[in-house]
């Protein structure tokens, strides 16, 4: 066959959902194809095609030119429509045209303008005729009759780096209307996949296996050994279904968690579940999850097996529409669990010909082309490198990993260089005997060549860098790095371009990381060459100066930002903790809890309650009863936060005096005005308002007698909350009055914002609606501007309350969900119970009104507090409203008590859900 050559148009097509049709009904789907084949010939060939490789039902095509090929899909695609497809075989084709020049051997075509093409084609919904940007414009010019090119917008491709300009090919013949196209960049496809920047190479009957396998299990895990790409080819697995889980597909990456415990947390942090007071995590995810449909991954288990059983177990016993896919060594051990071994890539034996023709069509072969395709552009398989291509894969046992390790070298050697290496390396290892390595000692010696040919000063930075769990910045690599002078920045490059670290440039600053596999190997060298210590000691001094940095900045305007940070340092932050604690040096020890009462604000955000009161619990613990720190006390203090949200009053109250007391031997007055306010809150939320009054006002006083402005601010705006509270407005606005004259003299735009907004809540109170409006609204400004979130969420709250009054039903239902949204993402179940309260009164009846109280009143009941002052009288009058008007006592009872069995995210689905948006209350 001669082959079309230069720039070719290249036609992929597939039928969409081949595997279950021939599922429901075989034998129609036999004589369905067959019509198909003939259907897809004749319009390629009647165009002037050429087909060059038919697998399954997807045919390959190549054309000389664009309007040819697009002839050629607009009558497959016309016949297609018009075929009387036997019974439940209705075949819908996708077509993907791509043009390129790529290159021909044996038959085929082979390069980038292929894999794109193929890409393009995974993204098309059956009936769809899509064109890459390169097809568009050799098409421009003579588009067939009546035929229309429409823009699509640009699309992530798997496996590509860089995004395709997609355009849909419109005429008369064809559907015109297609769901959003399937790119991982489609904000309708919910996921937290991350783009891979290399593309994915084989694998083609481990993915057929896996398609077939995910349509039963419940949880499948891939097994195999380090490095055999099991991660990769989960990825490409999830890739591919990401449309078909209406609630998504969600990465959970486990290799760095120091200790077990932190499985629950990390995935509740992946899908936005927040920890629920008195309730134990793991309910709390099953309950989110319930019905869901969603495809959970799981990577790298092995450490952290037990953990995961007992996720998967229930997962599998309680939320039937909830898929896992986990990738380990071994298997996670449950009932219904369905394995997959990953072997190796298909590698050429010693006895094949080392010709192109048979090399190259080797899985392992082909993924070493591609990878140092990307070292040395045109790099492909010739007659002269087949022989040493074929020998280093077959060396290399068709792992992955090794594989790209040994493409990389391609840069600074020849392939034959590459491979005579390998042999004298190997030799060394095996003891002479090749055919006695495992595979893993494959990997292992892979890594010991790439090791060995690396300079003295890059094996030293190497190894340091594999202290970092969580991957590292640039600024972090050369404090690490700087002992002994070295040029890191070079060195850095070095270990990217050598594959042994790998850059992510996709952030406004540049992370780096190493493969597990890869920083387990870094870190063996480290420990052997004595230097493991100091380096995770100068780690956890790093991480010490990023949590001091972030707690000066966690309360201002740099807050949304500074989580953000906090979140990709979190792995490492936690790595410090867990040195900390093994350390007997009372110094290293104490950067633990340093470390705790400088991020203890990040965990309060971010909901990792439980987490940060099990760290400060740990670090007290352990740490000598004399440690009298003022750090001590910041750590008891911020445990005594926490403690609080998870609704465990006795053990907040606990915390909070150890830490006073600790800050009143030392005499750090600054931790006695923070005690002071806590448990004065913690009164306060109790509706306990005297003693609140008590503990603020000594707060106060010591405050102003260490000239402590924004504790004597803090204090003022406290009193007045009591003050509010019981409803001696005048006090209120005076001590608000006071508290916002001082914190304008400070300069500090989000304590000026608070304090505008209780002024608010003072003319809320006297029921001038439009003074309140212009108050909450002043400070919400400002609040916008700084990123405060939790701010926000309060003053939106409080602008729907008014607008509510108002009778602008409307606008209130808006700022309520907005506001408890917010709340919700901060671990705020106070608020949220706030929102759902005036929520309920905007409800479409009374049942469900009374379903969303019940389930606001359980959330005050498990944090021990009640409906507050400002909102109370509404609160019963709309309560007694609502049931007056259902006029069935028994049935209003019994929707309040269904509501109070509600987890927080089923009463917030309840209240959002109601979409009816009424014109009053009920």
């Amino acid at each position: 066959m001669n082959l079309p050559t230069g720039p070719v148009t290249f036609l992929f097509s597939d039928i969409e959902g081949s595997t279950r049709l021939w599922e429901v009904n075989p034998v129609a789907m036999g004589v369905a194809l067959a019509r198909h084949d003939a259907l897809m010939r004749a319009a390629i060939v009647g165009a002037n095609g050429h087909v060059f490789k038919t697998v399954g039902d997807a045919f390959c095509a190549a054309f000389q030119n664009t309007p040819d090929a697009l002839d050629a899909a607009i009558e497959a695609q016309t016949a297609l429509i018009s075929e009387p497809w036997p019974d439940a075989t209705e075949i819908r084709v996708r077509i993907a045209l791509h043009t390129g020049e790529a290159e021909t051997r044996d038959g085929d075509y082979f390069g980038p303008v292929v894999n794109r093409v193929a890409r393009l084609l995974a993204i098309a919904h059956g009936g769809q005729t899509i064109l890459s940007e390169a097809a568009c414009e050799s098409a421009s010019d003579s588009l067939p009759k009546d035929s229309i090119l429409c823009n699509l917008g640009r699309h992530a491709l798997k496996d590509l780096a860089l995004p395709e300009l997609v355009f849909q090919l419109l005429h008369p013949n064809l559907q015109s209307e297609y769901p959003p196209l399937r790119s991982l960049n489609n904000p309708s496809l919910k996921h937290n996949l991350p783009h891979q920047a290399t593309t994915f190479v084989g694998r083609e009957s481990d993915l057929a296996a896996l398609r077939q396998l995910m349509d039963t299990a419940r949880l499948l895990t891939l097994t195999g050994a380090g490095g055999c790409g099991k991660s990769r080819l989960a990825l490409q697995l999830a890739e591919e279904r990401v449309d078909l889980y209406e609630a998504g597909v969600w990465f959970v990456e486990l290799a760095s968690l120091p200790t077990a415990d932190l499985v629950l947390t990390t995935v509740a942090n992946v899908l936005g579940v927040k920890e629920e007071p008195n309730r134990a995590l793991l309910d709390t995810l099953a309950r989110y999850l319930g019905d869901k449909k969603l495809l959970l991954l799981l990577d790298t288990c092995e450490h952290v097996l037990d953990e995961c059983a007992q996720l998967a177990e229930t997962i599998v016993r309680r939320c039937v529409n909830v898929r896992l896919l986990a990738t380990s060594r071994e298997a996670i051990g449950i009932a219904g669990e369905r394995l997959h071994r990953v072997s190796p890539l298909s590698a050429p034996k010693s006895s094949e010909n080392p010709i192109p023709e048979n090399v190259g069509r080797f899985e392992a072969v082909q993924l070493f082309v591609e990878r140092a395709a990307i070292q040395q552009p045109g790099f492909a398989v010739t007659d002269a490198n087949a022989p040493f291509l074929a020998s280093i894969c077959r060396r290399l046992d068709g792992i992955p990993l090794a594989i790209e390790l040994a493409a990389a070298r391609i840069r600074s050697l020849s392939i034959e260089e590459i491979d005579r290496k390998l042999d004298e390396s190997f030799r060394i290892v095996s003891g002479g005997s090749r055919t006695a390595m495992p595979r893993q000692q494959t990997l292992r010696a892979m890594i010991d060549w790439s090791y060995e040919l690396l300079n003295l000063r890059e094996r030293q930075l190497f190894g340091r860098l594999s202290v970092f769990v969580g991957g590292w910045t640039l600024a972090a690599a050369e404090e690490i790095g700087s002992g002994d002078d070295l040029e890191v920045l070079d060195l850095l490059t070095s270990l990217v371009d050598k594959s042994l670290v790998v850059a992510d440039l996709s952030g406004r600053i540049a992370r780096y990381r190493m493969l597990e596999t890869v920083r387990s190997y870094a870190c063996d060298r480290l420990s052997e060459l004595g230097g493991i210590d100091a380096s995770r000691d100068q780690a956890l001094g790093i991480s010490l100066s990023v949590a001091e940095n972030a707690e000066r900045r966690l309360t201002g305007p740099e807050q949304r930002e500074v989580q953000q940070y906090l979140l990709q340092e979190h792995d490492n932050l936690r790595a410090a903790l867990e040195w900390s604690l093994s350390r007997a040096d009372p110094f290293l020890r104490g950067a633990g809890l340093r470390i705790a009462a400088g991020i203890w604000r990040f965990w309060h955000i971010q909901g990792f309650w439980r987490e940060g009161l099990g760290w400060i619990t740990r670090l007290v613990e352990t740490s000598s009863q004399d440690d009298l720190t003022d750090s001590r006390a910041k750590a008891l203090s911020a445990a005594g936060v926490l403690a609080w949200r998870l609704g465990d009053n006795p053990s907040a109250i606990r915390f909070q005096k150890e830490g006073l007391e600790i800050s009143r031997n030392l005499g750090y007055k600054a931790g006695v005005v923070a005690a002071l306010k806590n448990l004065g809150n913690i009164e306060f939320r109790k509706t306990n308002l005297l003693e609140a009054r008590l503990f603020f006002e000594e707060s106060l006083d010591i405050a102003r007698a260490i000239d402590d402005r924004p504790g004597v601010s803090d204090a003022l705006n406290n009193l007045g909350n009591v003050a509010l509270e019981m409803d001696e407005l005048t006090a209120a606005r005076e001590l608000y009055e006071e508290s916002l004259s001082l914190r304008r003299e400070l300069g500090e735009p989000l304590a000026i914002a608070m304090a505008l907004g209780n002024l608010g809540n003072v003319a809320y109170m006297e029921g001038n609606y439009q003074r309140a409006r212009e108050l909450y609204e002043g400070g919400l400004v400002a609040q916008r501007e700084a990123g405060d979130r939790m701010s926000i969420a309060t003053s939106l709250n409080n602008l729907g309350n008014v607008a509510y009054q108002l009778q602008d039903y409307l606008s209130a239902r808006k700022a309520l969900i907005e506001s408890m949204g917010i709340r919700y993402e901060l671990g705020h179940p106070l608020g949220v119970s706030e929102s759902l309260d005036s929520l309920a009164e905007l409800a479409s009846n009374p049942v469900l009104a009374a379903r969303i109280w019940g389930a606001a009143e359980q959330i005050r009941e498990d944090l021990g507090t009640q409906v507050p002052l400002l909102e109370k009288e509404r609160f019963e009058q709309s309560v007694a409203t609502a049931r007056a008007k259902l006029g069935d006592d028994v049935a209003f009872d019994l929707a309040w008590r269904e509501g109070r069995q509600l987890t927080i995210r089923q009463a917030i689905d309840l209240a959002v859900g109601d979409s009816t948006n009424p014109a009053g209350p009920v």
